[in-house]
Protein backbone atom coordinates (compact mmCIF):
# COMPACT_ATOMS: atom_id res chain seq x y z
CA UNK A 1 0.00 0.00 0.00
CA UNK A 2 1.55 3.68 -0.73
CA UNK A 3 2.55 5.49 2.31
CA UNK A 4 -0.42 7.10 4.11
CA UNK A 5 -0.29 10.90 3.62
CA UNK A 6 -2.24 11.50 7.07
CA UNK A 7 0.47 12.77 9.85
CA UNK A 8 -1.62 10.77 12.69
CA UNK A 9 -2.31 7.60 10.51
CA UNK A 10 -2.93 4.56 13.34
CA UNK A 11 -2.10 2.06 10.48
CA UNK A 12 0.77 -0.25 11.16
CA UNK A 13 1.05 1.46 14.51
CA UNK A 14 0.68 -1.66 16.50
CA UNK A 15 0.04 -4.65 14.14
CA UNK A 16 2.67 -4.98 11.10
CA UNK A 17 1.42 -6.83 7.86
CA UNK A 18 2.92 -9.37 8.76
CA UNK A 19 1.44 -9.76 12.63
CA UNK A 20 -1.74 -9.69 11.01
CA UNK A 21 -0.74 -12.27 9.26
CA UNK A 22 0.42 -14.28 11.76
CA UNK A 23 -1.96 -13.61 13.81
CA UNK A 24 -5.05 -15.17 11.12
CA UNK A 25 -2.83 -18.00 10.70
CA UNK A 26 -3.22 -19.17 14.05
CA UNK A 27 -5.92 -21.35 15.44
CA UNK A 28 -6.67 -21.40 18.99
CA UNK A 29 -7.33 -18.12 21.21
CA UNK A 30 -4.55 -18.93 23.64
CA UNK A 31 -2.04 -19.08 20.89
CA UNK A 32 -3.87 -15.41 19.68
CA UNK A 33 -3.24 -14.16 23.75
CA UNK A 34 0.14 -15.50 23.75
CA UNK A 35 1.32 -13.66 20.30
CA UNK A 36 -0.59 -10.28 21.53
CA UNK A 37 1.41 -10.79 24.79
CA UNK A 38 4.75 -10.80 22.78
CA UNK A 39 3.83 -8.26 20.53
CA UNK A 40 2.42 -5.54 22.82
CA UNK A 41 5.75 -6.52 25.67
CA UNK A 42 8.39 -5.22 22.35
CA UNK A 43 5.51 -2.22 21.74
CA UNK A 44 5.43 -0.07 24.48
CA UNK A 45 2.99 1.20 25.84
CA UNK A 46 1.86 -2.39 26.12
CA UNK A 47 -0.29 -1.78 29.23
CA UNK A 48 -0.05 -4.85 30.30
CA UNK A 49 0.41 -5.07 34.07
CA UNK A 50 3.75 -7.50 35.45
CA UNK A 51 3.28 -10.43 37.53
CA UNK A 52 4.01 -8.44 40.62
CA UNK A 53 1.44 -5.77 40.59
CA UNK A 54 -2.03 -6.72 42.59
CA UNK A 55 -5.09 -7.46 40.55
CA UNK A 56 -2.68 -7.92 37.43
CA UNK A 57 -4.12 -11.72 36.04
CA UNK A 58 -7.34 -10.57 36.36
CA UNK A 59 -6.82 -7.03 34.59
CA UNK A 60 -4.09 -8.18 31.56
CA UNK A 61 -6.89 -11.37 31.10
CA UNK A 62 -9.28 -8.76 30.24
CA UNK A 63 -7.71 -7.03 28.07
CA UNK A 64 -6.22 -9.39 26.07
CA UNK A 65 -9.98 -10.96 25.52
CA UNK A 66 -10.90 -7.51 24.53
CA UNK A 67 -8.29 -7.45 21.95
CA UNK A 68 -8.59 -11.18 21.20
CA UNK A 69 -12.32 -10.35 20.14
CA UNK A 70 -11.45 -7.68 18.42
CA UNK A 71 -9.05 -9.75 15.86
CA UNK A 72 -11.57 -12.35 15.64
CA UNK A 73 -14.04 -9.63 14.27
CA UNK A 74 -11.83 -8.78 12.05
CA UNK A 75 -11.22 -11.85 10.84
CA UNK A 76 -14.74 -12.53 10.48
CA UNK A 77 -15.69 -9.61 8.88
CA UNK A 78 -12.68 -10.45 6.40
CA UNK A 79 -11.14 -6.52 7.06
CA UNK A 80 -7.98 -7.46 5.46
CA UNK A 81 -4.49 -6.31 7.09
CA UNK A 82 -4.52 -2.68 6.31
CA UNK A 83 -7.98 -1.97 8.10
CA UNK A 84 -7.15 -4.81 10.89
CA UNK A 85 -4.19 -3.03 11.74
CA UNK A 86 -5.82 0.62 11.83
CA UNK A 87 -8.97 -0.66 13.77
CA UNK A 88 -6.60 -2.46 16.89
CA UNK A 89 -4.71 0.85 16.62
CA UNK A 90 -7.92 2.99 17.14
CA UNK A 91 -9.27 0.49 19.59
CA UNK A 92 -6.49 0.18 21.90
CA UNK A 93 -5.66 4.35 21.96
CA UNK A 94 -9.64 4.61 22.56
CA UNK A 95 -9.18 2.62 25.73
CA UNK A 96 -5.52 3.80 26.76
CA UNK A 97 -6.75 7.05 26.58
CA UNK A 98 -10.33 6.90 28.32
CA UNK A 99 -8.97 5.09 31.00
CA UNK A 100 -6.01 7.44 31.69
CA UNK A 101 -8.73 10.55 31.71
CA UNK A 102 -11.48 8.67 33.44
CA UNK A 103 -14.11 9.76 30.57
CA UNK A 104 -17.99 8.81 30.58
CA UNK A 105 -18.51 6.51 28.09
CA UNK A 106 -19.89 9.28 25.98
CA UNK A 107 -16.63 11.27 25.82
CA UNK A 108 -15.04 7.93 25.54
CA UNK A 109 -17.18 7.09 22.45
CA UNK A 110 -16.69 10.91 20.83
CA UNK A 111 -12.68 10.07 21.09
CA UNK A 112 -13.43 6.22 19.13
CA UNK A 113 -15.91 8.20 16.61
CA UNK A 114 -12.94 11.29 15.87
CA UNK A 115 -10.40 8.91 15.18
CA UNK A 116 -12.66 6.07 13.14
CA UNK A 117 -13.43 9.70 10.82
CA UNK A 118 -9.65 10.14 11.00
CA UNK A 119 -9.59 7.01 8.82
CA UNK A 120 -12.39 7.20 6.91
CA UNK A 121 -12.57 10.60 5.02
CA UNK A 122 -9.72 10.95 2.47
CA UNK A 123 -8.54 14.59 3.15
CA UNK A 124 -4.67 14.55 3.65
CA UNK A 125 -3.30 15.37 5.42
CA UNK A 126 -5.72 15.69 8.15
CA UNK A 127 -7.33 12.26 7.20
CA UNK A 128 -7.26 9.22 4.63
CA UNK A 129 -9.84 6.66 3.74
CA UNK A 130 -8.69 2.91 5.04
CA UNK A 131 -12.45 2.51 6.15
CA UNK A 132 -15.12 2.23 3.87
CA UNK A 133 -18.55 3.83 4.74
CA UNK A 134 -19.97 0.27 4.77
CA UNK A 135 -17.24 -0.70 7.28
CA UNK A 136 -17.98 2.41 9.77
CA UNK A 137 -21.35 1.30 10.07
CA UNK A 138 -20.67 -2.62 10.76
CA UNK A 139 -17.52 -1.31 13.37
CA UNK A 140 -19.44 1.31 15.01
CA UNK A 141 -21.66 -1.58 15.75
CA UNK A 142 -19.60 -3.95 17.02
CA UNK A 143 -17.80 -1.69 19.17
CA UNK A 144 -21.06 -0.31 20.87
CA UNK A 145 -22.31 -3.87 21.54
CA UNK A 146 -19.28 -4.87 23.12
CA UNK A 147 -16.67 -2.53 24.39
CA UNK A 148 -19.28 0.24 25.35
CA UNK A 149 -21.71 -1.90 26.59
CA UNK A 150 -19.70 -3.16 29.17
CA UNK A 151 -17.67 0.30 29.64
CA UNK A 152 -18.77 0.74 33.20
CA UNK A 153 -17.08 -2.39 33.78
CA UNK A 154 -13.86 -1.76 31.89
CA UNK A 155 -13.36 1.56 33.63
CA UNK A 156 -14.01 -0.14 37.04
CA UNK A 157 -11.35 -2.48 36.39
CA UNK A 158 -8.41 -0.07 35.32
CA UNK A 159 -9.18 3.05 36.27
CA UNK A 160 -6.72 3.58 39.67
CA UNK A 161 -8.76 3.87 42.41
CA UNK A 162 -8.54 7.40 44.89
CA UNK A 163 -8.35 6.91 48.40
CA UNK A 164 -9.34 10.00 50.25
CA UNK A 165 -7.80 9.83 53.64
CA UNK A 166 -9.50 12.15 56.52
CA UNK A 167 -7.64 12.78 59.68
CA UNK A 168 -8.80 15.49 62.27
CA UNK A 169 -6.35 17.72 64.38
CA UNK A 170 -7.98 18.82 67.25
CA UNK A 171 -5.66 22.40 69.01
CA UNK A 172 -6.06 23.87 72.26
CA UNK A 173 -9.49 25.84 72.82
CA UNK A 174 -10.91 24.31 69.01
CA UNK A 175 -12.98 22.16 70.19
CA UNK A 176 -16.66 23.09 71.79
CA UNK A 177 -17.34 22.56 75.01
CA UNK A 178 -21.13 22.66 76.92
CA UNK A 179 -21.75 25.62 78.45
CA UNK A 180 -22.59 24.61 82.53
CA UNK A 181 -26.48 25.03 82.41
CA UNK A 182 -27.39 27.20 85.80
CA UNK A 183 -28.21 26.35 89.05
CA UNK A 184 -31.55 25.94 90.30
CA UNK A 185 -31.36 28.46 93.01
CA UNK A 186 -31.07 30.63 89.63
CA UNK A 187 -34.52 29.58 88.33
CA UNK A 188 -37.59 31.83 88.65
CA UNK A 189 -40.47 30.30 90.82
CA UNK A 190 -43.83 29.84 89.08
CA UNK A 191 -45.66 32.81 90.37
CA UNK A 192 -42.97 35.05 88.29
CA UNK A 193 -42.96 32.60 85.73
CA UNK A 194 -46.70 32.93 85.44
CA UNK A 195 -46.42 36.48 85.58
CA UNK A 196 -44.05 36.86 83.11
CA UNK A 197 -45.88 34.77 80.17
CA UNK A 198 -49.44 36.55 80.98
CA UNK A 199 -47.47 40.05 80.57
CA UNK A 200 -46.22 38.64 77.63
CA UNK A 201 -49.15 37.91 76.25
CA UNK A 202 -50.86 41.39 77.38
CA UNK A 203 -47.96 42.93 75.06
CA UNK A 204 -48.87 40.95 71.96
CA UNK A 205 -52.56 41.75 72.22
CA UNK A 206 -51.72 45.27 72.10
CA UNK A 207 -49.47 45.39 69.39
CA UNK A 208 -52.21 43.27 67.12
CA UNK A 209 -54.76 45.87 67.85
CA UNK A 210 -52.33 48.43 66.95
CA UNK A 211 -51.73 47.36 63.54
CA UNK A 212 -55.41 46.75 63.00
CA UNK A 213 -56.13 50.28 63.78
CA UNK A 214 -53.62 51.13 61.20
CA UNK A 215 -55.04 48.72 59.13
CA UNK A 216 -58.53 50.49 59.51
CA UNK A 217 -56.68 54.29 58.75
CA UNK A 218 -55.48 53.32 55.61
CA UNK A 219 -58.26 52.16 54.30
CA UNK A 220 -60.43 54.55 51.87
CA UNK A 221 -62.70 57.03 53.61
CA UNK A 222 -65.72 54.58 51.56
CA UNK A 223 -64.33 51.96 53.17
CA UNK A 224 -64.64 53.08 56.59
CA UNK A 225 -67.75 53.00 58.62
CA UNK A 226 -68.86 52.64 62.08
CA UNK A 227 -71.64 50.09 60.86
CA UNK A 228 -71.36 46.34 60.54
CA UNK A 229 -72.28 46.19 56.81
CA UNK A 230 -68.80 48.24 56.21
CA UNK A 231 -66.66 45.75 58.18
CA UNK A 232 -68.37 43.14 56.27
CA UNK A 233 -68.12 44.44 52.80
CA UNK A 234 -63.96 45.36 54.02
CA UNK A 235 -63.88 41.52 54.50
CA UNK A 236 -65.29 40.36 51.67
CA UNK A 237 -62.91 42.27 49.35
CA UNK A 238 -60.04 41.71 51.47
CA UNK A 239 -61.38 37.57 50.98
CA UNK A 240 -61.31 38.61 46.84
CA UNK A 241 -58.40 39.65 46.66
CA UNK A 242 -56.92 37.22 48.43
CA UNK A 243 -58.59 34.19 46.08
CA UNK A 244 -57.46 36.45 43.15
CA UNK A 245 -53.34 35.88 44.35
CA UNK A 246 -53.90 32.25 45.05
CA UNK A 247 -55.51 31.66 41.63
CA UNK A 248 -52.73 33.70 40.19
CA UNK A 249 -50.26 31.31 42.05
CA UNK A 250 -52.11 28.40 40.96
CA UNK A 251 -51.92 28.94 37.46
CA UNK A 252 -48.18 30.41 37.59
CA UNK A 253 -47.03 27.05 39.12
CA UNK A 254 -49.58 24.81 36.77
CA UNK A 255 -48.06 26.31 33.70
CA UNK A 256 -44.13 25.93 35.42
CA UNK A 257 -45.01 22.03 35.87
CA UNK A 258 -46.96 21.42 32.48
CA UNK A 259 -43.69 22.97 30.69
CA UNK A 260 -41.35 20.64 33.12
CA UNK A 261 -42.96 17.59 31.91
CA UNK A 262 -43.56 18.16 28.82
CA UNK A 263 -39.30 18.34 28.73
CA UNK A 264 -39.40 15.18 30.57
CA UNK A 265 -41.46 13.51 27.90
CA UNK A 266 -39.34 14.29 25.38
CA UNK A 267 -36.52 12.93 27.59
CA UNK A 268 -38.15 9.88 28.20
CA UNK A 269 -39.53 9.58 24.46
CA UNK A 270 -35.55 9.99 23.46
CA UNK A 271 -34.88 7.05 25.74
CA UNK A 272 -37.30 4.76 24.88
CA UNK A 273 -37.33 4.65 20.99
CA UNK A 274 -33.81 3.34 20.96
CA UNK A 275 -34.63 0.44 23.60
CA UNK A 276 -37.56 -0.08 21.13
CA UNK A 277 -35.18 -0.47 18.04
CA UNK A 278 -32.70 -2.27 19.76
CA UNK A 279 -33.89 -5.17 22.46
CA UNK A 280 -30.18 -6.09 23.06
CA UNK A 281 -29.22 -2.25 24.16
CA UNK A 282 -31.95 -2.37 26.60
CA UNK A 283 -30.93 -5.45 28.26
CA UNK A 284 -27.38 -3.69 28.64
CA UNK A 285 -28.49 -0.82 29.97
CA UNK A 286 -31.04 -2.93 32.80
CA UNK A 287 -27.87 -4.97 33.44
CA UNK A 288 -25.81 -1.59 34.27
CA UNK A 289 -27.79 -0.30 36.80
CA UNK A 290 -28.91 3.17 35.54
CA UNK A 291 -31.25 5.55 37.45
CA UNK A 292 -33.37 7.44 35.56
CA UNK A 293 -33.99 10.65 37.98
CA UNK A 294 -36.91 13.16 38.17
Amino acid sequence: HPVRKMANCLLWEKLTREDVQQVEALESPDQVKNFLVGMLNQSPPSYLLSEEEPEAKVKNDILLDFFYHTLKFAKEQLLGPEKTSALFSILYRTHARSMEKRYSDTESFKVFEDYIIQHSVSRPPYSDAIFTMEDVKTINHYVTETYYRNYKMYRFVFTPRETVTLVSHYHEGAVEVAKKPRALNDALPEEDWLRKEAEQAEEEQRRALEMEQELQKSLPQSGRSDGTDAEAEAQAGLTSQLDQIKQMVSQIAGSKLTEIEAKLSILEGKLVEPEKKDPKAKDGKEKGGGKKGK
